[in-house]
């Protein structure tokens, strides 16, 4: 038997279950379509087929709860909600980058199927205690302050294991959607 270091990468794979080869082939399909009607398309024939071309933005949903998921899904595909954030401490301790202005991501629906391809247009850290009407709106579609903040607080408390204050940090995450 051959050492295990010694094995090519895609040996050491395990194998996709039917379930993930068809999530597999269906978040393509969908990068295909977004991609191209998104207009991502016309900058292979400028800058050739690379990884723009092929390799699908990474995918996340917009709740772990699957039923909020679609809920928010709905309100960004409306139009209503063009923000997201997420407590900066969390995102370092999953060793996760900032988003960057211009990147591209897919929001999935509560099952984790691919449904819209979105672009960061603003990043920004901002404080617990400094968060307004404006981005809450953004977040929710309605300027509701202290309701924000009484969800964010139990959200924060399950994420952090701590009760939050005014200093914590959130990265805020503005975007437009490019497809559908």
């Amino acid at each position: 038997m051959s050492d295990p270091e010694d094995l090519t990468s895609a040996e050491q794979l395990t194998p996709l279950t039917p379930e993930e080869e068809e999530r597999a082939a269906e978040l393509q399909r969908f990068w295909e379509v977004a991609r191209a009607r998104a207009g991502l398309a016309r900058l292979s024939a400028v800058v050739g087929e690379g990884v723009l071309a092929t390799v699908p933005p990474p995918v996340g949903r917009l709740a772990t709860d699957p039923d909020l998921a679609d809920a928010r899904l709905a309100l960004v595909l409306g139009g209503t909600v063009t923000a997201v954030s997420a407590p900066l401490a969390e995102l370092e301790a999953h060793g996760a980058e900032l988003p960057q202005v211009d990147d591209l991501w897919i929001a999935a629906d509560g099952a984790g199927r691919p449904r819209a391809l979105l672009r960061t247009t603003a990043v920004d850290v901002v404080r617990l205690g400094d968060v307004d009407p404006a981005l809450v709106r953004a977040e929710t579609g309605d300027d509701d302050v202290a309701a924000w903040r009484q969800d964010t607080a139990a959200a924060l408390r399950d994420s952090l294991g701590t009760v939050p204050d005014d200093d914590v940090e959130l990265v805020v995450e503005r975007f437009v959607v490019l497809h559908p």
